[in-house]
């Protein structure tokens, strides 16, 4: 266990935490009081945990950033690096059960939050999918919607230029629709594994 000091996060789970240069950047999740947020409530803090490499393990420190223009508290949200130094978040669950598929960056060099108006073939709301960033597109799948349309396997892809969605038609045999996955992105390739589907884990 690496020794922290500074603004320690909260207790939280279902919350996402994303490398930015050397920081790990830590958004959102459900409360596990009792706290400023209630037990179960959705937060939306952002914490940056300064990984200075050369001195892990011996020490790291925590600093709460308060940016403008936050998102509505969630949990259950996708998050992602976007270049070296914006965090992009899609989705999740707010307080009011409610899910949502709104796309928000974060830059952490100017500490502002902004709400990405997006058009096109938008994604239906959903919790627990995976996104990543390749060439200034979000890549989109996967994820629970709660309704009858249940686990989803769709793919989606943002366009950070024009705030255009599109759901591009795919080849090959399709993952079961799922959420709670990992991906990664490695190349020209979004690498998925695991997560619940209808049937098995």
């Amino acid at each position: 266990m690496v020794p922290t000091t500074g603004d320690v996060p909260t207790k939280r789970y279902c919350h996402s935490g994303t490398l930015l240069k050397s920081l790990f950047v830590v958004f959102g999740g459900i409360s596990v009081g009792p706290e400023d947020v209630p037990d179960g409530g959705r937060r939306d803090d952002v914490s940056v945990y300064s990984l200075q490499l050369d001195d892990i393990p011996n020490s790291a420190v925590w600093k709460k950033m308060d940016a403008a223009s936050p998102p509505p508290g969630r949990s259950h949200h996708a998050a992602a690096a976007y270049g070296s130094d914006k965090l992009v978040i899609f989705g999740g669950i707010a307080d009011s059960g409610v899910r949502m598929n709104d796309v928000y960056i974060l830059d952490i060099e100017n500490l502002n939050w902004t709400l990405v108006s997006a058009h096109g073939e938008v994604p239906a709301n959903r919790l627990s999918a995976q996104i990543a960033v390749w060439q200034n597109k979000v890549v989109l799948f996967g994820g629970y919607t709660g309704s009858a349309m249940g686990k989803l396997n769709d793919v989606h892809v943002l366009d950070l230029t024009s705030h255009t969605w599109n759901a591009p038609k795919m080849t090959g045999g399709p993952p079961s629709g799922r959420y709670g996955h990992t991906g990664i992105l490695l190349g020209n390739k979004f690498i998925i594994y695991g997560g619940l589907d209808t049937q098995k884990k």
